[in-house]
């Protein structure tokens, strides 16, 4: 009995070395191993501007400035104070696209926030400005107005719309 269990055994180990040897030779290959690039060149993280955008008044000249803040935290090593620069930056677009840049005018944001055209942010036109593992995104940058809020006392909603002038009905 022992020793058919041992032949047994044999016989089911050779037929799966007879099995696998078959499907190798017909081509059947171990996966190879993946590879992942990092992508380390600074031009990589360099934000590019949305296409369709580029023809509303105010936008490229607003883009750039904000790019090279990007830039700039970026070689500073993701310092605040050039964090709070890229952040605190206010730039005008033409968001109602009639061809005038407006205090009183509203609109969404290339990034879809209602703001008015004189007091966009670079938050506004940048997704992520990427450093490191850090992101200066909107959510960053609220860290930077919570604790001028503190100072100020004033609230979020006022402090994000201070330059705008809303239209009284």
């Amino acid at each position: 009995m022992k020793h058919a269990l041992i032949i047994y055994v044999i016989a089911i180990v050779f037929a799966l070395l007879i099995y696998l040897f078959f499907f190798a030779s017909k081509g059947v290959q171990k996966p190879k191993p993946t590879t992942t690039t990092t992508i380390t060149s600074s031009a990589s993280l360099t934000p590019q501007p949305d296409q369709a955008w580029l023809s509303v008044p105010g936008y490229s000249q607003s883009f750039e400035t904000c790019k090279n803040f990007c830039i700039e935290y970026q070689k500073n090593s993701c310092s605040s104070s050039t964090a709070k620069q890229y952040c605190d930056t206010t730039i005008s677009i033409d968001l109602s696209k009639d061809g005038v840049i407006s205090q009183s005018s509203q609109g969404l944001t290339p990034l879809g926030r209602r703001t008015c055209e004189t007091f966009l942010r670079c938050f506004d036109v940048i997704a992520g400005c990427k450093c490191g593992k850090d992101v200066l995104n909107i959510n960053a940058c609220m860290i930077f107005y919570l604790e001028e809020m503190k100072q100020t006392s004033s609230n979020l909603q006022d402090y994000l719309s201070s330059g705008c002038v809303v239209p009284s009905v």
